[in-house]
């Protein structure tokens, strides 16, 4: 039988391996016993979509197809005889359906399965950080190469260039609407993106930079300052359990002190750089200690999520 389709490493050439062996349950928990064939695994299932993420995002853009012309394979198809470069085709509609449809598989416990307690949303919101840096990479890549071909509506300034208000459709599917300032995005805007994942706040020579929420296809969001294209400053972000976060960022990474909150906002607890921090052994907070703790960061006690 044909084998799936992995990266030209040993790494990957290794789980393809693994795929064809049989399952077998762990004699020490025996409920961590996976029986599902290989395709119907969670975790198989989360790297088959990644592996084959960037090909499927470069389709849509010819300028990076034509500078990857003879570099060696990235991921290759090693069944079924030679080993063959795998290419993929722009399909039509954008990007969207094939990452909303991995996302569901993901999702959808009748279709793959997870052996740990937590790991279907660990991999899910795995999945959608992934396909978010891929369209980043790509996006910053045929900048380099001068662009790709945008469907655009708006005004132009003197020079002919993009400028104040306008709406620019990319083959992938990505739109923005908003300002414009010598064909770059620059003020206020909206960007949304095939994975179903929206920025709305102000941006700067093409990146997100000032105050922005950035929402998540899952429904957590963050809401704060930016700059050049991270987290940087002062922000919240929520969870879609209801839980919320208040700290500062460097570089979109959580850095100094923190404080989270339960869903329905009655208990709190310190953090540092992004983890649960403890002081004499604990790590929960008064409410009248997190209240303080927000006020010396910045932003104000998020409000509990709308039920």
């Amino acid at each position: 039988s044909r084998l799936p389709r992995r990266y030209a490493s040993p790494l990957g050439t290794t789980v393809a391996r693994c795929a064809t062996i049989p399952p077998r349950p762990s004699r020490i928990r025996p409920s961590e016993y996976n029986a599902r064939p290989y395709d119907e695994r969670g975790w198989c299932t989360l790297e088959s979509g990644a592996s084959e993420e960037m090909v499927a995002r470069v389709a849509f853009y010819p300028e990076v197809i034509a500078k990857l012309k003879g570099w060696p394979a990235k991921l290759v198809e090693i069944g079924g005889g030679a080993p063959t470069a795998v290419e993929a085709e722009a399909a039509a509609g954008g990007a969207g359906e094939r990452i909303k449809r991995i996302r569901a598989a993901l999702g959808d416990e009748a279709r793959t399965q997870f052996t740990g307690r937590g790991d279907r949303k660990v991999v899910v919101r795995m999945f959608s950080d992934f396909v978010a840096r891929v369209s980043n990479t790509v996006t910053d890549a045929t900048t380099a190469l001068g662009g790709s071909k945008v469907e655009y509506e708006g005004e132009y300034n003197a020079a002919g260039q993009r400028e104040r208000r306008g709406t620019a459709r990319f083959p992938d599917g990505e739109k923005y609407e908003g300002e414009f300032k010598a064909g770059k995005f620059e003020g206020r805007g909206t960007k949304t993106f095939p994975s179903g994942n929206k920025y709305e706040g102000e941006w700067r020579a093409g990146r997100r930079e000032g105050k922005g929420t950035y929402t998540h296809a899952s429904g957590e969001k963050y809401e704060g300052e930016w700059r050049a294209g991270d987290k940087e400053g002062k922000g919240t972000f929520m969870y879609d359990s209801g839980y919320a976060e208040v700290g500062c960022y460097r570089a979109g990474a959580p850095v100094g002190e923190g404080v989270q909150w339960s869903a329905d906002r009655q208990t709190a607890y310190r953090l540092l750089d992004g983890e649960y921090h403890e002081i004499d052994g604990e790590d929960e907070i008064s409410l009248d200690e997190a209240r303080e703790l927000a006020a010396r960061i910045g932003p104000p006690v998020p409000p509990t999520a709308a039920p």
